[in-house]
């Protein structure tokens, strides 16, 4: 729908659409509410996505959800502000991404679960000023993904048994001037990951038992700073 405000879904069933589960599309779209247990699985042809949010300049709410299965992009967020996604489960191990975000600022994605996201669990690319807190990540290829985004706060996330290809827990790809902290990072290849990214603050992360390294900082990584921070048990 363009230019669509005040609508509530939830407690539904929403699956096996050849496009989209729901698509909100459109600057005049704000506070609509996906909530409440809606189930939205299997959309992998098309826009592929179980929510398509294509240019929404005013407050979403997405919460509560399952999503489950076959989604191509269980999310799809594009030149979009202001969308707050919490408290969603994400599974199915067959999704490539589960919460995109693509040319999008100011994104609240806030205590969700993934499990088994086939490529990344939370990609952010050219975002800025985006909150990314409390998230439990189990198995992705990459579990946090930061690409040319600045003034992020990453804080409270649990990533572990990222293992799978890259297999990087948290990246940092050309992404600068945001804070990484109180994250724990473990029983993956890598935890946490700077390429080309500068002036990031790194604070009291705790990473272990990952096998290549708990912190890497590559292709002139610079200017960070890393404080407080219990690093131990990496190989």
């Amino acid at each position: 729908t363009n230019g669509a405000s005040f609508n509530n879904i939830t407690g539904s069933l929403i699956y096996n659409n050849s496009d989209a589960g729901i698509y909100i599309d459109g600057a005049s779209s704000s506070t609509n509410s996906i909530y409440s247990t809606n189930n939205i699985q299997n959309h992998s042809t098309g826009r592929a996505s179980g929510i398509f949010l294509q240019g929404v300049s005013a407050i979403n709410y997405i919460y509560g959800n399952l999503f489950t299965r076959n989604n191509t992009f269980q999310i799809y967020i594009n030149a979009s502000t202001y969308i707050n996604v919490s408290t969603n489960t994400f599974s199915g191990g067959n999704s490539t991404y589960y919460v995109y975000s693509l040319n999008s600022a100011s994104g609240i994605f806030d205590n969700n679960n993934f499990t088994d996201a086939v490529t990344a669990a939370l990609p952010v690319f050219h975002g800025n000023n985006t909150n990314i807190t409390r998230n439990v990540i189990v198995n992705a290829t990459i579990g946090i993904y930061l690409s040319n985004a600045s003034s992020v706060n990453l804080s409270h996330n649990n990533i572990s048994a990222v293992i799978r290809g890259e297999a990087y827990a948290v990246l940092l790809n050309r992404s600068n001037f945001s804070l990484v902290w109180n994250n724990t990072v473990n029983n993956s290849f890598f935890g946490i990951v700077l390429n080309s990214s500068s002036n990031n603050s790194i604070a009291n992360i705790t990473a272990f038992n990952n096998s290549q390294t708990g912190i890497y900082f590559t292709n002139g990584a610079s200017f960070n700073n890393i404080t407080g921070s219990l690093i131990y048990n990496n190989s």
